[in-house]
């Protein structure tokens, strides 16, 4: 089996129940960190994943710390035109990621960040960018990748009315392959990407992780329906139905 590359999402991405606290800082009844995670499993590399910069300072200085090298980037939710608020745009939303290569790539995410965030346009439920907006603030120094979940491939292919066809030619993206979900879709989404990916675009094989083991999914599963202003017991949730996305499940992968 080929490398598996962890991607850990931390609260700031309201998918997770992740920290980056220090691991001098964590007690075993409290929130789990990557940072004690990645010094417990000594990962030397960690792709961190948020929705906003709230917690890279944290990430950077306490992963540099134990010695962990961070590549971190920002989910961003598109769609065909930002500027449309109707139900008919609502259908087009998908998500990519967008990775920092260096430090001059800080700058150019932070931009990009910027410009989706300080538009009202842009905000129709959520707070959404589109490639139009996109395309002139692009930089070499970042990464576009596109993820299993959520992504326009995923849409189209499970989302009814979804017909989406985003413009990348202004990068070569990068596919994220997703390992291990148990989710019943899973073998349907990894068809849909073989078909799509007949140019050759560079594949990575990615465990996705929310939390740090299956029995936190219930704390999870508590914290998401909060965060989405759900009920518990209906928490209404696309892609909800697996305990997988751990690091346990993870670390079952590899060993």
């Amino acid at each position: 089996m080929s490398e598996i590359i962890p991607l850990f999402y931390d609260q700031s991405s309201f998918k997770s129940i992740l920290t980056y606290w220090k691991a001098k800082e964590c007690t075993p009844d409290g929130p789990s960190s990557i940072v004690q995670i990645c010094k417990d499993n000594n990962i030397k590399k960690c792709v961190g994943i948020s929705r906003n910069f709230s917690t890279f300072i944290d990430a950077w200085k306490n992963l540099k710390d134990i010695g962990t090298e961070l590549i971190w980037g920002i989910e961003f939710v598109m769609c065909d035109d930002a500027k449309v608020h109707d139900d008919d745009s609502r259908k087009n939303e998908h998500k990519i990621i967008v990775l920092m290569k260096n430090k001059d790539g800080y700058k150019n995410l932070l931009n990009i960040y910027t410009a989706c965030h300080s538009n009202p346009d842009n905000k129709y439920y959520v707070q959404r960018f589109d490639y139009k907006q996109l395309k002139p603030l692009w930089s070499d120094n970042l990464i576009l990748a596109i993820p299993f979940f959520d992504s326009f491939i995923d849409k189209n292919l499970l989302q009814y009315g979804a017909t989406i066809v985003p413009d990348m030619s202004f990068t070569k993206p990068i596919i994220f392959r997703e390992t291990g979900s148990k989710l019943p879709f899973e073998s349907l989404i990894h068809a849909a990407l073989s078909r799509y990916n007949n140019i050759g675009l560079e594949e990575v094989q990615t465990k996705t992780i929310y939390y740090k083991n299956r029995a936190d999914f219930r704390a999870y599963s508590v914290y998401r329906a909060i965060m989405n202003k759900e009920l518990h017991s209906k928490p209404n949730m696309d892609h909800f139905g697996s305990q997988e996305f751990c690091f346990e499940s993870y670390r079952e992968l590899i060993s």
